[in-house]
């Protein structure tokens, strides 16, 4: 996978198919950052959209207002996602299932809602509803800017690839046997000496930390921030989508789901136009209730299901073979 990545570039003449790749390469990154809280520890957010949004207003608000490169204002915005996600942790995690996934997505509406009528927050113009604009400067990679798509695609996988392998690092890791406890049985976790909550907020707290990184990309990638997408439920929804779709349990399950549907979606926005815009949700949805009937463990377990499926065609016709035999 990674040579793939690596050549894909020099396979690529078209931009459009390009500017596709950095924007799969986008989604992976956010699914992947929120897996490390949906899948490793198994608590459902439907609220992640929020730290991307804090991500990408804060880096781009010091870009705009003191100059201060998105590069530095990236981790800014990544330690504010932080203390976002201690806020949102200590009363959320106190519920659980569906009141604990509610209680998420309530808070980033609420984001959401405070953003999108409020004009100015100190020295900082948010503009409300009509977002911020970044500032263009030309080709200047000290301010994460690029005359051409080509850099935004490497910085933005070998992002990803950090996540995954801090991903990996975490779940081979004695915390990530204890994300794993919590994620099959809260109750046996907390029963064994497992202090769920900490473990819980440590894994929310990496969570957004790379969500709001990702939204410093976001911003400086397509220059503009629109709080109505940026910070909106279906936002959210799609990190939770292409990490079921490609598997929660496997760390590759978020590139897979986002190789798969992340184009289906920017094809259907680019050649069906507005009137069909929501059309990739209803793919989406087809596609989910498909692997949650077929594969619930996501695309990244076909491998396995064909080899098992595979094996006990191979036992069973020895079972027949072996009673024709005993027949005779």
């Amino acid at each position: 996978m990674c040579a793939v990545i690596v050549v894909l570039p020099a396979t690529v003449e078209d931009n459009y198919l390009l500017h596709m790749a950095v924007t799969v390469g986008l989604m992976a990154y956010l699914a992947m950052a929120w897996n490390v809280l949906g899948g490793l520890a198994g608590q459902d957010s439907f609220g992640h959209a929020a730290f991307v949004g804090v991500g990408a207003y804060t880096s781009s608000l010091l870009l705009i207002h003191y100059q201060v490169s998105p590069w530095l204002g990236m981790l800014v915005g990544g330690i504010l996602a932080v203390c976002l996600g201690v806020i949102i942790g200590f009363p959320c995690f106190r519920l659980r299932g569906t009141f604990f996934t509610l209680s998420t997505l309530a808070f980033a509406e609420v984001l959401r809602i405070i953003i999108v009528n409020t004009e100015q927050v100190g020295p900082f113009v948010i503009r409300g509803a009509a977002g911020v604009s970044i500032p263009l400067v030309g080709d200047a990679p000290g301010l994460f800017q690029f005359s051409d798509k080509l850099p935004y695609y490497y910085i933005i996988w070998v992002m990803t690839f950090v996540v995954y392998y801090i991903s990996y690092r975490l779940k081979i890791s004695k915390y990530g046997l204890f994300l794993g406890a919590i994620a099959d049985d809260e109750e046996a976790a907390r029963a064994n000496g497992v202090d769920v909550l900490q473990v819980k907020m440590l894994a929310l707290v990496i969570s957004a930390f790379f969500a709001a990184l990702g939204g410093t990309f976001y911003a400086q990638f397509y220059r503009s921030i629109d709080p109505a997408n940026i910070l909106s439920i279906p936002f959210s929804i799609d990190f939770v989508l292409l990490s079921i779709i490609g598997g929660t349990k496997s760390l590759l399950g978020p590139i897979v789901g986002a190789a798969l549907l992340t184009p289906i979606g920017e094809i259907s926005r680019v050649y069906l136009g507005g009137s069909y815009s929501g059309l990739h949700k209803i793919v989406y949805g087809i596609v989910l209730m498909g692997i949650v009937l077929y594969l619930p463990n996501g695309l990244t377990s076909l491998p396995a299901v064909l080899r098992s499926r595979g094996n006990t065609s191979i036992m069973t016709a020895l079972c027949k073979l072996k009673g024709r035999i005993s027949k005779t």
